[in-house]
């Protein structure tokens, strides 16, 4: 008899296990609409996988001595790089003495160099511009690109590809960031 009592107790045991597993992966963070996935079965992938794709609001720059905003469109050039700068800001400088510096680079390989002032004014833009005498695009970003980049650190730089996809973000980019990035567009227009 003592044998038995084991026995009915190891078969009660057993019982009670397998609807606790079942009620624990029905309430496992599955929605109620979907059924539990048994034990030991394969579950379906999410039918719906994370946005990949993070892109840049559209931005319109006003360069000095214009009435009116000129839209910028990545899908005219191989790659952009965009940095939101400030005439104001001396780590902009930086920026600035990059661009020039590869500007027969970004031309040969059709690579947009954009500098969107934030926070500045078209005669502060003039005047830098009459000083540096810059060869690449640039202009005051219009109020609703920055509010939507949530006001960025001045500079910020963003490397896009052509349809307007992040490729790679720099929040007041060092030296070594931005010749990281001069190699990279080597590797990927020079092939």
């Amino acid at each position: 008899m003592n044998l038995m009592t084991v026995l009915v107790c190891l078969v009660h045991l057993i019982l009670m296990t397998i609807p606790s597993r079942t009620v624990f992966a029905a309430s496992s963070g599955s929605s109620s609409e979907s059924p539990a996935v048994p034990v030991g079965a394969k579950a379906t992938p999410n039918p719906e996988p994370y946005s990949r794709r993070i892109s840049l609001p559209s931005l319109k720059i006003l360069p000095p001595g214009r009435k009116e905003g000129q839209l910028f469109e990545p899908r005219m050039w191989r790659f952009s790089y965009l940095c939101v700068v400030g005439t104001w800001n001396r780590q902009s400088d930086h920026i600035h003495q990059f661009f020039a510096k590869h500007h027969d680079f970004f031309n040969r390989y059709k690579i947009a160099a954009v500098s969107a002032f934030s926070h500045d004014t078209v005669e502060n833009i003039a005047a830098w511009s009459a000083l540096t005498k810059p060869q690449y695009l640039f202009g005051l970003a219009q109020t609703d690109f920055v509010d939507q980049l949530k006001n960025p650190k001045v500079p910020t730089c963003w490397l896009i590809s052509r349809e307007g996809q992040i490729l790679m973000k720099h929040e007041t980019p060092t030296e070594s960031q931005l010749s990281e990035v001069y190699t990279k567009l080597k590797q990927w227009t020079e092939f």
